[in-house]
């Protein structure tokens, strides 16, 4: 016991001096043993405009937080999330091969991307990032995915010679976890689209391939940010304002009794306290003279301006959000107000929805170039459908058609949800509106063909109808076959007045004692025509000639 004495006295002595020496220097100008700039101090494989780690951590934990406990929070990440996700994206394919690839992978058990989209939307929404370990059967090809918590990135680092291109994500190491390095998938051959300094930097990842996307950061950032991360401060200030003036509501329901009595003394008072210590219940009774009157008495905290405090906050909130003030429950916005406030958060939505169908598509390729070389000198199922320099022929959709040759990445489709529904009745006026004066200046010879379908194209794109620009070739129009000009022009000549030096054939009646046109004759002709969907060619009578008299 003597000896634990001596050794905690000897410490505690240790310390005390330490302590002495470092208010010493603390008292010289010029020495300071805390930086306070240590938490900006960031990792030379960090990017110039990334955020600390620890204030990385800090926002995604924040971020978190706030979807969790905030309802506004989670009312701005749940709208960009149901108007990006609408009614789900579908990844469609010509090639029967192809398309059964990527119903494999969509459908996947462990994918499962009708269900999980929603979920990876939220996260990136949440995050600023997403992280997607890879997981390829090296006999089959077939393409699983995995997440990785961004919270347990340390780093990611860019290609030395172009900021822009994630290579390589390495995970935090600790008691139960080494660290791990993950190669960045590339949309192409590693070869082809790094230098030797990013060959180097990316054949580090010895751990498998990942993808890796992020959102809300500059060129040269490593790291994306929440869409929470502009009003984290102000959705906490939302909060504490909500709480203090439920707090003050309170307080305003809040009451007491003034009881005057006139007259009375000190010692009268104190009785009188004594005698009605409790204050009366509800529903009861009290009788006093007109010496004795009671009052209740309310605060007056002064809370008429309270409103427009909550207002105020509400729309910084939906500014920093790129969210119109009707769509957070502000009812000051009219009907046509509203329909104009919505264009810009729209623009804004459809840039997000692009970014995933990109995502989507980087994944799709990915899938059906595993399926066509799960690793180098395995063929997968799709080794005979994919050629040696990556192209697939597409069945032409109608038999007399050429097959078109594309690259794999374009032999499938991604189709998102439309942002909104279209107001097809303004649409087709403006169509009808366009088609008309786009004919009269073509006619007027004031604007091109080409031109005119420019127009015709954009006003179409309004209805969801997507046209080439170009004009289509229209085959050169053949004209009547020669068995219809016969006939048309037997038909012309029983109709055809006679010269004055000819003498006059009989010509057939139609019907009344009267001559006229061969109604049999002309009705067969065009019956052809209809038939043949051939073009009639004019069956008056040729210029100068006047065509004979009867009935219509």
């Amino acid at each position: 016991m003597g000896a634990f004495r001596t050794v905690v006295g000897t410490t505690a002595r240790a310390l005390k001096a330490a302590g002495r020496f470092v208010e010493g220097l603390m008292a010289f100008p010029g020495i300071d043993l805390i930086d306070p700039q240590d938490s900006n101090f960031r990792r030379l494989s960090q990017g110039p405009k990334d955020l600390p780690a620890m204030e990385q951590d800090k926002m995604l934990s924040l971020a978190y937080y706030l979807w969790r406990g905030n309802p506004l929070a989670r009312r701005f990440i749940e709208i960009d999330k149901d108007f990006v996700l609408g009614d789900g994206f579908t990844v469609t394919s010509d090639q029967e091969d192809i398309a059964k690839v990527l119903e494999d992978f969509w459908t996947d058990p462990i994918n499962r991307w009708p269900l999980t989209i929603e979920q990876r939307i939220r996260d990136l929404a949440i995050d600023g990032e997403v992280c997607w370990p890879v997981f390829t059967n090296e006999i089959t090809g077939k393409v699983r995915l995995g997440y990785l918590d961004p919270r347990s990135i340390a780093r990611v680092e860019a290609d030395p010679d172009n900021a822009t291109m994630p290579l390589l994500v390495t995970t935090k190491s600790g008691a139960d976890l080494a660290e791990r390095k993950y190669r960045c998938v590339l949309q192409g051959k590693p070869e082809e689209l790094l230098a030797q300094r990013g060959l180097a930097l990316w054949g580090q990842g010895t751990d498998g391939e990942c993808f890796y996307y992020r959102i809300n950061s500059v060129s040269n950032a490593t790291r994306g940010s929440s869409d929470l991360e502009p009003n984290i401060d102000h959705l906490d200030q939302f909060d504490r304002l909500h709480f203090d003036t439920a707090d003050r509501v309170g307080f305003l329901n809040a009451f007491l009794w003034h009881v005057q009595i006139k007259g009375a003394t000190e010692p009268a008072l104190a009785k009188w306290r004594s005698e009605h210590a409790a204050p009366p219940k509800a529903g009861s009774v009290r009788v006093s003279s007109e010496e004795e009157t009671w009052t209740a008495v309310n605060p007056d905290l002064k809370t008429g301006d309270v409103h427009e405090l909550v207002r105020m906050v509400r729309l910084l909130l939906g500014a920093g959000a790129g969210i119109p003030d009707h769509w957070i429950s502000e009812g000051q916005a009219t009907r046509a107000s509203a329909k104009e406030m919505n264009d810009p958060p729209f623009k804004r939505l459809k840039t997000r929805q692009a970014f995933w169908k990109s995502i989507i598509t980087d994944v799709c390729a990915y899938a059906l170039e595993k399926a066509r070389e799960p690793k180098p000198g395995v063929q997968g199922p799709l080794a005979g459908v994919v050629d040696a320099e990556g192209n697939v022929t597409i069945p032409p959709p109608v038999e007399e058609a050429e097959a078109v040759v594309l690259p794999l990445r374009k032999a499938f489709t991604v189709q998102e949800s439309p942002i909104t529904t279209r107001d097809f009745a303004t649409a087709a006026t403006t169509l009808q509106t366009t088609t008309n004066a786009t004919s009269q200046a073509v006619a007027d010879k004031i604007m091109t063909k080409q031109e005119a379908r420019l127009l015709l194209v954009q006003a179409a794109t309004e209805m969801g109808v997507d046209l080439p620009p170009e004009l289509p070739e229209i085959a050169e129009d053949p004209g009547p076959s020669p068995e219809m000009r016969k006939l048309v022009q037997d038909a012309m000549d029983q109709n055809r007045q006679p010269a004055p030096d000819e003498e006059e054939a009989p010509r057939p009646t139609n019907g009344n004692g009267k001559p006229g046109q061969n109604l049999e004759a002309l009705t067969e002709a065009l019956v052809m025509a209809i038939a043949r969907q051939q073009p009639i060619i004019n069956v008056h009578a040729p210029t100068g000639v006047a065509p004979q008299g009867g009935d219509e």
